[in-house]
């Protein structure tokens, strides 16, 4: 049985559409839900996965947001022009940051569980709900969005029964505008991540054994899975990442960047790519390797199966896997350090998107 908790009405119901989302969950108490959680914005299972990365936002400090088009020299076409993403930028609701993006969405979030949409037809912001608990604002997230206006935000919150490693799940449904809760704690271990991955009805989190959480929207259940066997080994530093609706890491470790993508039957792992990292210091004829001064380090990313980001020696670039090629992302300017308080954010829209985004 589900428990709803109907949220104060909000002035922009015109952009709440119906879907056939289908939500599993047992009666709680708003008591035990705490105060921080992982958000995910869950994917439309019925609509298409396809989409493509336009640019990247970057969130450095209060008030400091750059964006940067992704311009592939391998295309003609123009990927990602800055307009809507300036205009995005230039009319964010006060003190909210950009945090997230998929499918022409853009997704906003402020202090006192504040949080904000513009659906992709849209330059403009709209209020959500705020859920019946408070969050922190510096509560991990994660978004994805199908074509369309409808979606799902999922949070993953922590038991005050002092059970270390257990969640429980505080879901908003956009076409009805109401919240409700799962009964079950899960034991998944410590999440990390600060952003989920959600591909079609699954939302997925590291976590520091290192293992990944998934979290099933379409059943209400979950379960924890391994990594590749090479994201067990310290030195490697890994990412998940959504392409075309598969669930895929990028591992780098010394010598190399390796890609692998879970199976959709079971939860195995199957290679997609690899490729060979020289840096300054080591000699090789390899002319498609990634060429560096220090070793990348993966960089959130979803849509395209074609490739994935990196940071490269101060450079944000978008690797292609099948011309085995990097494209830079154009800043005004050095993007800022990849630190902890530089939050950098797919901007990703529709394949059929054209210059109005």
């Amino acid at each position: 049985m589900v428990r709803t908790v109907h949220s104060a009405a909000s002035s922009d119901d015109d952009w709440i559409l119906h879907a056939d989302w289908r939500q599993t969950s047992t009666t709680a108490a708003a008591t035990d839900i705490t105060s921080d959680g992982d958000w995910v914005l869950a994917e439309n299972p019925l609509a298409s996965p396809r989409q493509r990365l336009l640019g990247v936002f970057v969130h450095s400090g209060p008030g400091r947001h750059a964006y940067a088009p992704l311009i592939h020299p391998f295309s003609a076409a123009v990927v990602s022009p800055k307009s809507r993403a300036a205009y995005l930028m230039s009319s964010l609701p006060s003190a909210t940051t950009i945090c997230a993006s998929s499918h022409g969405f853009v997704l906003a979030r402020g202090p006192w569980s504040s949080y904000s949409i513009s659906v992709p037809s849209s330059k403009d912001w709209a209020p959500i709900p705020k859920p019946p608990s408070a969050h922190s604002i510096s509560a991990p997230l994660a978004f994805a969005a199908h074509s369309g206006r409808d979606f799902l935000v999922i949070c993953a919150v922590s038991s005050m029964k002092g059970l270390y490693g257990f969640y429980r799940f505080e879901i908003y449904d956009s076409s009805t505008g109401h919240w409700t809760f799962s009964g079950d704690l899960f034991p998944m271990g410590l999440i990390v991540d600060s952003f989920g991955v959600s591909c079609c009805e699954t939302v997925f989190f590291r976590t520091a054994v290192p293992s990944i959480a998934a979290f099933d929207t379409a059943t209400g259940l979950a379960r924890v899975l391994a990594p590749p066997p090479r994201c067990l080994e310290k030195t490697v530093l890994w990412q998940l990442v959504e392409a075309g609706g598969r669930l895929r890491c990028v591992c780098v470790m010394e010598g190399a960047v390796e890609v692998y993508q879970l199976g959709e039957i079971a939860d195995k792992w199957e290679s997609v790519t690899a490729v060979n990292v020289v840096t300054t210091t080591m000699k090789s004829g390899d002319e498609q390797a990634i060429f560096c001064k220090k070793p990348p380090q993966p960089l959130r990313s979803q849509g395209e199966k074609t490739g994935f980001l990196l940071w490269l020696d101060g450079r944000v670039v978008w690797w292609d896997i099948q011309r085995r090629m990097a494209a830079d992302l154009g800043f005004e300017g050095a993007p800022p350090p990849l630190l902890s308080c530089a939050n950098y954010v797919p901007f990703c829209g529709d394949t059929a998107e054209d210059g109005s985004c």
